[in-house]
């Protein structure tokens, strides 16, 4: 048996009947039989990958061009670059989800807030006002026991009121309930 060495990656052992093709690298398409055409031998079941022995008896082989070959390696080599592009993905998507899936609870930032003195000049009840609504930068307070509709401003942190009085409304418990914002009308 005779064996020549083909681009210092293939290995051919002859006869052709009964040839053992040993697969090393991606040369495979220099591998030449009597017919003088590049080809690949393979059994026809497909049979044949790199770094694989394929044992070939005529009449049960298959030949493929060069051309074909690369096509086959092209594809390989496509598959595994989408591969490592999908294990990259997988790894920053485990690195997504840990960030995610911690086990100490989230933390809360205190709220903070400050106070300013309401002067009410004509009550002598603690229930002053009841509700209110949000209207922009102010704050409308529904008055409870109480004549006049109270308005924080918030950028100047400033309180003032509305007196109801001159709308004939007077007495005790006039506006028992919360706010409401109806276009620009409280």
């Amino acid at each position: 048996m005779q064996r020549i060495v083909v681009s210092a990656s293939i290995v051919y052992a002859a006869n052709v009947d009964g040839a053992t093709i040993h697969v090393t690298g991606l040369n495979e398409r220099q591998v030449e039989f009597g017919d003088g055409y590049t080809s690949f031998a393979t059994l026809s079941g497909g049979e044949g990958y790199i770094n694989s022995t394929v044992l070939v008896n005529a009449p049960d082989f298959v030949t493929v061009t060069g051309a074909s070959v690369n096509e086959m390696l092209t594809l390989l080599r496509d598959q595994q670059t989408a591969l490592v592009s999908q294990q990259v993905e997988i790894e920053a998507l485990k690195t997504f989800v840990g960030m995610h899936s911690s086990p100490s609870p989230p933390q809360c930032v205190p709220a903070t807030f400050s106070t300013i003195s309401i002067a009410v000049d004509d009550s002598a009840s603690d229930f002053l006002y009841q509700g209110a609504a949000v209207v922009g930068t102010r704050v409308f307070m529904t008055p409870y026991n109480h004549n006049s509709v109270g308005v924080l401003d918030t950028t100047t942190n400033t309180f003032s009121t509305i007196s109801t009085v001159g709308a004939g409304v007077t007495g005790s418990y006039k506006y028992w309930g919360g706010g409401a914002v109806v276009g620009t009308r409280v």
